[in-house]
């Protein structure tokens, strides 16, 4: 997976959280574009020990957090098309045919 990218908690009205944010771009770390709002639902949900979404289906956080999950399965869909995957079974076929590719290639090099 290419390298970790940060979610950020943000209150959007406060300076603390754009500071937080310049910071991260400044040192070009890379950042979801999603930012999870703070919500008492979000809050309320951890003692209840459930998921927000579930907890909350229609409040900030959960939409929040929705966001950021289709966000993260979007980045690794774009990066699992740009890497080429071998099947398990053609990978053995093909390592199979080079095995017997180089068996081939020992007997007739003796000649």
């Amino acid at each position: 997976m290419a390298a970790m990218r940060k979610s950020v908690w943000m209150q959007p009205r406060t300076t603390l959280s754009e500071n937080a944010i310049a910071q991260i771009r400044s040192e070009k770390l890379p950042l979801f574009d999603t930012r999870i709002r703070i919500c008492v639902d979000i809050i309320r949900s951890q003692i209840a020990r459930w998921p927000v979404s579930l907890y909350a289906e229609n409040s900030n956080g959960a939409v929040d957090y929705n966001s950021l999950a289709e966000e993260l399965l979007a980045q690794e869909a774009s990066e699992a098309s740009s890497r080429r995957v071998i099947p398990l079974k053609e990978r053995r076929k093909k390592v199979s045919m080079l095995k017997d590719e180089t068996l081939w290639q020992d007997q007739t090099s003796g000649d």
